[in-house]
């Protein structure tokens, strides 16, 4: 639109046909003009007319312009409590997960602060092959030198002791035991059956393989790919042994999602756990070894445990197991007295 409002006033208000012809020539640039120009020559409205609709208009602009900021300040906030809603639901929701009890509680735990110990404070696998050699010598000293009575006509031996008799019952439930890497471990392959298992699935004869064995070939597909229970446990000793303490963890936690009381397992583990730093971990999985259904660990399982209280400093559990250990009599009877 090229007329503007002053053109139109000056072209009904001037008398100078010059003027006029301008605005004309000017109006004739747009048919729009031109024709508004010849509608409002034709009309008998007066050009005041347009100064009062100027005023009704300015006069409702503070009414309008006021509804527009609440309509805007309205829609502004609905949008900040909106965002904000939405932000405290997915906070609380990443709380909710948090809090989520784990399904399988023990392991699958994560590890914060998985760093090692101190090297004065590590539980180092030589001494504990060093600990088992030294009971498993000391069991068969004992057993050849037991001094057999003559039932003939001499009397029978009277035996002394200096102390008295240990009241501590023990539940013993031995199972059969090997040695892997010159670690102690109950040999399962006398109490286990292979597990079942689904095709399309890598599994182990004892533990899933998914970390040892990957195919390719599409062939191999539909086959289940096993490793034997015995194998994965020796490399996941030797890992053990050589102070791979991480990479061992993982893989007796792959055991034990096959097998959760896996007494093995669950022993080397919470060691790997105690030279991690984890010692609420390692706790929590020695008191299941407690449980578990053979006993061969369970003076390891005690003494231990003894270390993992002292290293939480839970004064009463450490007192109490010490005294325990100590009136046992057994192999770490001694080294609890020196604690």
């Amino acid at each position: 639109m090229s007329l503007s409002r002053k053109d139109i006033e000056k072209y009904f208000r001037t008398k100078d046909s010059t003027v006029k012809n301008g605005i004309e020539q000017k109006a004739s640039d747009d048919p729009f003009d031109n024709e508004a120009l010849e509608g409002w020559s034709h009309s008998s409205v007066p050009l005041e007319s347009m100064d009062s609709i100027d005023r009704k208009r300015f006069k409702r602009m503070p009414y309008q312009f006021a509804l527009t900021s609440i309509l805007i300040f309205t829609v502004s906030i609905g949008i900040i409590y909106f965002l904000k809603n939405k932000n405290e639901q997915a906070i609380n929701k990443q709380q909710a997960e948090i809090k989520k009890p784990i399904s399988k509680p023990i392991y699958k735990d994560t590890i914060t602060a998985a760093n090692l110990s101190p090297e004065q404070e590590l539980i180092e696998p030589k001494t504990i092959k060093r600990n088992f050699q030294l009971k498993k010598e000391n069991k068969s000293v004992s057993s050849s030198t037991a001094i057999q009575p003559d039932l003939t006509t001499q009397p029978l031996p009277i035996k002394k002791t200096n102390s008295i008799p240990s009241s501590v019952k023990r539940r013993v439930n031995l199972a059969k035991e090997t040695y892997l890497q010159d670690f102690k471990v109950v040999d399962y392959r006398f109490y286990r059956s292979r597990p079942s298992a689904n095709t399309n699935k890598e599994v182990l004869t004892g533990t899933p393989a998914n970390s040892e064995i990957s195919t390719n070939s599409t062939e191999e597909s539909d086959n289940i790919v096993e490793i034997s229970y015995v194998s994965f446990l020796e490399r996941s000793l030797k890992d053990f042994g050589q102070n791979k303490f991480k990479d061992a963890l993982n893989r007796f936690d792959l055991i034990l999602e096959t097998y959760p009381n896996d007494a093995n397992a669950l022993f080397y583990s919470a060691l790997c756990l105690y030279n991690l730093n984890q010692f609420n971990l390692c706790e929590k999985r020695l008191l299941d070894l407690k449980n578990s259904k053979f006993t061969n660990f369970d003076e390891e399982q005690e003494w231990y445990l003894l270390l993992t209280y002292y290293s939480l400093h839970k004064d009463k559990q450490f007192v109490e197991l010490r005294t325990q250990i100590i009136e046992a009599g057994g192999f770490y009877a001694k080294k609890a007295e020196k604690l």
